[in-house]
């Protein structure tokens, strides 16, 4: 709002006036002014807090909470709200002064919380009316949620206590309704409070028997996240105990037999143990797994119906195939022959069943996939084996699209050989340009990964595969599918394959002769070799911004394989010391609810770290060829551990919500004081030897409206690099690209970069403008605007010729990451004479 309007006092006063007029509308939008006007003005809020304290009506009820400016304005403001409720008997009035004494009190707590606590009492007691006391009840859940920076848990607790304790109510229509409002009240308070009272807890007994009694759903939804809740703090207290018999009461509702009206709250349960399972995989995916097999094989009651109980078993599949880690192995080796004769009783046309036993039992079976068959004892590699040969019988599919999904699932958890032949006969069927194309690279791909997994090493027949791979997706490009980021991942594999085998031919020899390598030979090149690739990987995972965690992980794995064997190579052929090498980025915690693949390597990167120590304190005689030899022990094992992809990369054009734009421009101060929209590239700038040069970097990141309140929540501010370079080759490809994908590292040579400064800035959301114009083909888009000044010293420039400012904008996350962005512009040259 412009600032002469803020002071206007002629405007502030015409607002006033319009307030009481007799007009509904006029009077409607007066107060919708008034709220506008409120934060901006101290004035205005007096003038608005007096006129309201004196009105005689709830009208003006809804402008107390901003017009009040301090505690004691607050509590006048709330005391003339309950008095409004006393006064008027219309139920309009009784709302409305309901909500404004809610509102205050979340806003200045310290001060109105025992009084409102009294007045929320006094209603749920003596009020006749029953949709007033359930709209308070469901008005304090705004006390639970938007308290202010002086809440007062402790008193909060006892106005909760208060109202769970008037909840025990004759179970009538009304009563229960009134019940509803408790439960869901109680929701909001588990998800903030770590201690529930007695009358909580009692509230939730109470809950469980109106499970077996009443039809709404919202009660079974509730309930489980009550008790999700309560479990999910036990958890994060580590208190596995304790937890576990939040996590039985859930179990108990999955239960065939169990006494519950609401067939949905079925689903609320089995969702909030998947999710607790994805949280806590280290505490409790083992034991929710378990009991869930058991549930598996209690026989399903008669009276649910032949479809409820086929689509209750899919569902418990589904959530044990989507698990982080498998059960315990003797769970494992037990329950393997229930997973066969589901399979086994799996009719023709139940895809989704069928993918949910295989992804069940793919999840199960990883470990053993690594260990190879003769770590497993006999009973389980034959079952195993039966499995699979099952899998591929084709009276399990009705159609290629089936098999196409199940092989999109093998392909996802590793399984190459099994994705390989069930994908030979739709390879072979596929008839149209494009889509054959992706089938056969698909196919070719399978075939590479499932010869180095079985080898556990690199062969020429790999490399073929791999290199028709990428012959058969160049193949399959249209303009309408450019399989960009498959390209892509598929290239970067076929280099890291290509390192690999060098570093097997490079370990063959060292083990042979028994000498260190080179830092400036092969070994020394291989090293920076592998490195670069870590980079190039890197890249690729920061041009997916917004991409779901687990397709980051995928990438990330990929990057720390290069910087793992890169590790390798200078510590075990090179000889470095531990201290000298960069290893692959510990993780931590983030490894235990990450893919399997980057845990893997995080194991893999320790080990090596230890066997590098030990290494080190032989005789040196000897650490070349021992080490040679444990390099060719990683070597298998990184071999052995299939490729992680990414979801995406069975999507053929990445969407638009992961691809944020932006554009920014050098001007002069003079030129952003009459700033337009034109781009001034060509535009020379010049300063004299010895002087300093001033600029602004003035852009703006395009975001769809419909991904806002995304991005508001996970992008925390904008950084921006400029560089000062000399005009030349090295800096003439810049930002040139026109796809993210063309150019994987097109940064200037750093022997021509003058001067580099980062800078991160706040995220501007109350300056975010919309687009101009508005295409039915597509989304209404947001510009986030960031400006900052560039201010570059004469002795940075101390020779006469051509530069070039050349700008990075990257968001930063929550997290903490930084995420490039495709960017236009951000280049314009100068001149030093």
């Amino acid at each position: 709002m412009p600032t002469l309007l803020v002071h206007d006092t002629v405007v502030q006063q015409q607002i006033l006036k319009e307030i009481h007029a007799d007009d509904r509308d006029e009077r409607l939008a007066a107060i919708e002014a008034a709220q506008a006007f409120l934060p901006l003005s101290p004035s205005f809020r007096k003038d608005v807090l007096a006129v309201a304290l004196t009105a005689n009506s709830t009208v003006l009820c809804g402008l107390l909470a901003k017009a009040a400016s301090n505690s004691v304005e607050a509590q006048q403001a709330w005391t003339h709200c309950a008095g409004l409720y006393e006064r008027l008997a219309d139920d309009k009035s009784a709302v409305a002064s309901l909500r404004a004494m809610t509102t205050l009190t979340a806003a200045y707590p310290g001060v109105l919380l025992a009084m409102h606590g009294q007045l929320l009492h006094h209603v749920l007691d003596h009020e006749p009316r029953a949709f007033v006391r359930n709209f308070a009840l469901l008005a304090t859940q705004q006390l639970v949620t938007q308290g202010g920076e002086d809440s007062d848990d402790d008193q909060l607790a006892i106005v909760l206590e208060g109202v769970f304790s008037r909840s025990k109510q004759p179970s009538t229509k009304t009563q229960m309704r009134l019940k509803l409002s408790s439960l869901l009240l109680l929701e909001k308070w588990s998800s903030v409070s770590q201690n529930m009272g007695e009358s909580a807890k009692a509230l939730i007994k109470d809950a469980s028997e109106w499970l077996t009694t009443v039809s709404d759903e919202r009660f079974g939804k509730a309930y489980t996240s009550i008790i999700a809740q309560i479990a999910r703090q036990k958890l994060s207290r580590t208190d596995t105990t304790s937890s576990e018999r939040s996590i039985d009461e859930l179990l108990l509702l999955l239960h065939p037999r169990a006494a519950v009206t609401s067939k949905n709250t079925w689903s609320h349960a089995l969702e909030a143990i998947a999710q607790l399972s994805h949280e806590f995989p280290e505490l409790i995916a083992g034991y929710t797994a378990s009991r869930l097999v058991e549930l598996l094989s209690i026989p399903a009651d008669t009276s649910l119906g032949s479809t409820t109980s086929k689509f209750r078993r899919t569902s418990i599949f589904k959530v044990l195939g989507a698990q982080l880690r498998p059960p315990s192995t003797s769970v494992v080796n037990e329950q393997l022959p229930l997973l066969v004769k589901e399979l086994s009783t799996t009719e023709r046309n139940d895809a989704l069943h069928l993918r949910a036993v295989a992804a069940t039992f793919f999840l199960w079976t990883q470990d053993l996939q690594i260990s190879g068959k003769d770590a497993a004892d006999l009973d389980t590699t034959n079952v195993t084996s039966g499995f699979e040969k099952e899998l591929l019988n084709p009276e399990h599919y009705v159609s290629h699209a089936e098999r196409y999904e199940m092989v999109k699932l093998a392909m996802l958890r590793g399984r190459f050989t099994f994705a390989a032949q069930l994908m030979e006969e739709i390879a072979a069927k596929a008839d149209s340009e494009c889509f054959g194309g992706w089938l056969h690279a698909l196919h070719t791909l399978c075939k590479a990964e499932s010869r180095i997994g079985v080898d556990q090493s690199v062969h020429l027949e790999s490399l073929h595969s791999l290199a028709r791979t990428n012959m058969f997706l160049q193949a399959a490009r249209t303009s309408s599918f450019r399989f960009d980021l498959q390209l892509h991942l598929v290239a970067l594999r076929l280099e890291w394959i290509q390192h690999v085998q060098s570093a097997q031919q490079l370990a063959g020899e060292a083990a042979f002769t028994n000498t260190a390598g080179n830092p400036v030979g092969r070994e020394g090149q291989l090293g920076k070799q592998l490195r670069a690739l870590a980079h190039k990987f890197d890249v690729v995972r920061g041009l997916l911004l917004g991409a779901h965690q687990r397709d980051l992980d995928a990438i990330q794995a990929h990057a720390d394989a290069c910087s793992l064997l890169a590790a390798a190579v200078e510590g075990f052929l090179l000889l470095h010391s531990t201290n000298s090498i960069d290893f692959p980025v510990d993780h931590g915690i983030l490894s235990s609810n990450s893919q399997w693949n980057l845990r893997l390597l995080n194991m893999l990167s320790k080990d090596t770290q230890t066997k590098l120590d030990r290494v080190a304190k032989l005789n040196p005689s000897r650490q070349p060829g021992v080490g040679a030899r444990v390099l060719q022990q990683l070597l298998a094992a990184l071999c052995a551990i299939p490729p992680a992809l990414p979801k995406l990369f069975f999507c053929s054009r990445l969407r638009s919500s992961q691809r944020l734009l932006s554009s920014a421009q050098f001007l002069t101060y003079a030129e952003n004081a009459a700033f337009t929209a034109k781009p001034r590239p060509r535009s020379q700038l010049g300063v004299p030897l010895g002087t300093d040069f001033t600029s602004v970097l003035k852009g703006v990141v395009a975001l769809s409206r419909s991904s806002q309140d995304y991005w508001r929540a996970r992008v925390k501010a904008i950084e921006t690099e400029v560089l000062v370079c000399l005009a030349g080759a090295g800096t003439s490809s810049v930002n040139a690209a026109s796809s993210v994908y063309d150019h994987v590292d097109s940064s200037p040579e750093e022997k021509l970069v003058q001067y580099r400064v980062r800078v991160n800035l706040p995220i501007a959301w109350d300056q975010v403008t919309d687009a101009t114009i508005e295409s039915d083909n597509r989304p209404c888009m947001l510009y986030l605007p960031f400006e900052t000044p560039v201010h570059v010293k004469a002795a940075n420039l101390t020779a006469k010729g051509s530069f070039v400012l050349v700008a990075r904008i990257a968001l930063l996350d929550d997290q903490g990451e930084r995420w490039p962005l495709a960017a236009t512009g951000c280049q314009r040259g100068f001149i030093v004479y």
